[in-house]
């Protein structure tokens, strides 16, 4: 049976304490906004590192009726993926475990909806599509001395919504028990609930499609499972793919192209190397869509810079679908994709 306590610091900070298999992690967030304390969040981040360790997890403090109902399906979820993965490094040892917690419905009143937000073509996306609706952004960063990226501010003032900045800290992460990949989803989800004071609703962009769906970071089947009764969680984006996603930004807010960050190597904030797999990728599809011109942080693609990438398993379909559009739009790009698509994946 484990304990598990959430000790608020101040409205700012917040800081759980995971004691998972004898020794425990501490993971600390922070922001200018206020952050609530809750059961909720102590479930969320503590549910798969105990399931890691197959220890029953009793929380001393009480969760959303929801929440706590969901937590069998998530386990479900966890577990299932664990037997049936094809890939080795998606298993975890996750095991069922027993979870106790009083229960206690939230207060429902009125507040805003918000959307997960990096800069990046996905999170730019969910932002221009459900502008309408959105009262702000929310950024988070991994590292209590991190720095918002420049182009993440830019972005935020274009779009004219204010910027939430959550910052995490989780050096003290037992990685043995849960890797940042698959944690990730749970990070979020415990931002969510940390800003219910603000946010009702909250979408999560996704890389993915409707075709394309696999257990991501984060997940269509599990986003929402990690709702309460006053916090929603929504997985958005999978109705368009990368190209599709490209093509709306231009048309409705071309601005935001300019300063694109997308790079796999440079992934704190430095420039994009343009020569990356996801560089190339992104490159392309700014080409498909007539928008190479409005990204100024990219270089117009070439032919020659496909040969030094391969697509990787889990994005040849993405490659896929740019070379049918190739073939009706850019057929000296088609020959060249057609040549990438022989080569093995990585």
């Amino acid at each position: 049976m484990i304990l598990r306590r959430t000790r608020p610091a101040s409205r700012s900070r917040v800081a759980v304490n995971v004691p998972t298999g004898g020794r425990g992690f501490e993971v600390t967030f922070e922001s200018a906004s206020p952050l609530a304390a809750s059961g909720d969040v102590d479930l969320v981040l503590s549910l798969q590192p105990a399931m890691m360790s197959g220890e029953d997890l009793k929380l001393a403090t009480s969760v959303s009726p929801r929440l706590l109902s969901n937590a069998t399906s998530l386990q479900e979820f966890f577990c299932s993926l664990d037997r049936h993965s094809l890939r080795a490094d998606r298993h975890r040892g996750y095991r069922p475990i027993m979870v106790d917690a009083a229960t206690a419905v939230p207060l429902a009143r009125a507040r805003g909806v918000a959307t997960f937000f990096n800069g990046r073509v996905d999170s730019i996306y969910s932002a221009i599509k459900h502008r309408d609706e959105l009262s702000g952004l929310v950024f988070v960063a991994e590292g209590l001395r991190a720095a918002t990226p420049e182009n993440v501010h830019s972005m935020a003032t274009t779009i004219g919504l204010p910027l939430v900045e959550v910052r995490v800290d989780l050096d003290g992460l037992a990685f043995d028990f849960v890797t940042w990949g698959d944690y990730n989803g749970a990070i979020l989800a415990a931002v969510a609930h940390l800003l219910r004071d603000s946010f009702t609703r909250f979408y999560v962009p996704t890389a993915l499609t409707y075709s394309l769906v696999e257990p991501a970071v984060t997940d269509p089947a599990t986003d929402t499972l990690w709702s309460a009764e006053d916090v929603e969680l929504v997985h958005d984006g999978l109705e368009a793919n990368r190209l599709e996603k490209i093509e709306l930004i231009a048309a409705r807010a071309p601005e935001l192209l300019a300063d694109l960050h997308v790079c796999a190597q440079n992934v704190d904030g430095g420039p994009n190397c343009g020569c990356c797999e996801k560089c190339v990728r992104t490159m392309i599809a700014l080409r498909l869509a007539g928008a190479t011109d409005l990204c100024h942080s990219l270089p117009p693609v070439a032919a020659a810079v496909l040969d030094d990438i391969a697509p990787p398993d889990n994005q040849r379909p993405t490659w896929e679908q740019m070379c049918a559009a190739a073939h009706k739009r850019d057929p000296d790009l088609a020959q060249a994709l057609d040549h990438l698509a022989e080569k093995p994946s990585t």
